[in-house]
């Protein structure tokens, strides 16, 4: 599988500001800023199979990006640094189904996944004794 745009992955998620009205006076008091949830969306993704097997290759997708109430590790590598994994959970998937179906070929699929907890961590444990 191969994927031609990422969106979400190093893109600030949104934020929840926190600030409330001051009481008897003008403004406000500035709250903490606390990210919300990140939005990954992987956009032109190419499936390849031998032909006859794409029905096989889309199921066995489908099972990982079935709907699930537990986030998995999701690790996007761009280049040669280490790659960060999110924690999420696939909202929807595209599969198009055209004549590339049946000679091993779909290109143009989609996915979305949410990361309630937006940050990226390593994948190199750290220790450290006191």
């Amino acid at each position: 599988m191969r994927w031609q745009k990422l969106t979400g992955w190093e893109d600030s998620p949104g934020v929840g500001p926190g600030t409330v009205p001051r009481a008897g006076a003008h403004g406000a008091v500035p709250g903490r800023l606390l990210a919300q949830p990140r939005t990954i969306t992987v956009d032109g993704v190419v499936l390849r199979t031998p032909p006859g097997a794409m029905t096989t290759a889309v199921r066995e997708l489908g099972v990982h990006l079935a709907f699930r109430d537990d986030e998995l590790p999701l690790v996007a590598r761009l280049d040669d640094a280490p790659p960060l994994p999110a924690y999420a959970r696939c909202l929807r998937h595209s599969v198009p189904v055209d004549t590339g179906y049946r000679i091993g070929t779909i290109p143009g699929g989609a996915m979305q996944f949410e990361a309630g907890d937006p940050r990226r961590y390593s994948l190199s444990e750290e220790r450290a004794e006191i």
